[in-house]
């Protein structure tokens, strides 16, 4: 049990314009969690406790979210996965850093000189607000490597962030579980949902185009294959 509520935690982010998103929540039969891109449902019974979702317009759009068949459609070694996102190439991980320099309008002053027709008049510098120094945000590295944003990984004719795909490895890790299981896909541009151990994960792709570095393409076997195999 803590390990499946750990994975409905694990896909929460933290998101000021949706109160109902910040925590599990039960709807009918089942416990969902969601960030607005992935959303995963396990059985009530599976986890502890959690409030119903009080708002009924979102919880008929989540329910709606899984109003389909599951079929095997395709499925994707964990570790397969893994080794995938282990070729994105890494990058220092830089933050913002505020810094306070001169402010080269009233050269650090905080004042200029108005002038109009012969007559001046001293005020306050408008790009520094009188204050003599400007606050400029700059990159500091801290020291850590982090992957690169950009890449992406095709499920058929579905593309999905890598970032996503994370979610969905950390899923099966807690959940114990070796493989992932596309269960529903319809349009390239359409939801997604992958089947890990008993959670389902609907998940949202995004829109393709020829400039994105995607690093592989899970297809699944056409009628000759599975024949032939």
């Amino acid at each position: 049990m803590e390990h499946i509520e750990k994975a409905l935690h694990s896909i929460i982010k933290y998101n000021e314009y949706r109160d109902w998103m910040q925590t599990p929540f039960t709807i009918g039969n089942n416990v969902y969690s969601t960030d607005a891109h992935s959303i995963i449902k396990v059985p009530k019974e599976s986890v502890g406790m959690f409030d119903d979702c009080k708002k009924e317009g979102n919880a008929k759009t989540v329910v709606d979210l899984f109003d389909f068949k599951p079929q095997k459609i395709l499925t994707v070694k964990v570790q397969d996965l893994k080794d995938v996102i282990g070729e994105i190439p890494l990058i220092d991980e830089c933050r913002n850093a505020d810094a306070e320099g001169k402010c080269n309008e009233c050269e650090g002053d905080g004042e200029v000189e108005w002038e109009y027709e012969g007559y001046t008049k001293d005020m306050d510098c408008p790009v520094c607000d009188g204050e003599g120094v400007i606050t400029e945000s700059k990159k500091e590295k801290t020291g850590r490597k982090i992957r690169a944003e950009g890449y992406f990984i095709d499920f058929n004719h579905t593309r999905i962030r890598t970032c996503m795909i994370e979610e969905l490895i950390n899923v099966a890790w807690l959940l114990k579980a070796d493989e992932i299981e596309l269960i529903n896909q319809t349009e390239p541009n359409r939801a997604i949902t992958f089947q890990v151990g008993i959670a389902q994960i609907v998940t949202m792709p995004v829109l393709q185009t020829d400039e994105h570095n995607i690093l592989k393409r899970f297809e699944s076997m056409s009628k000759k294959e599975v024949e032939k195999n």
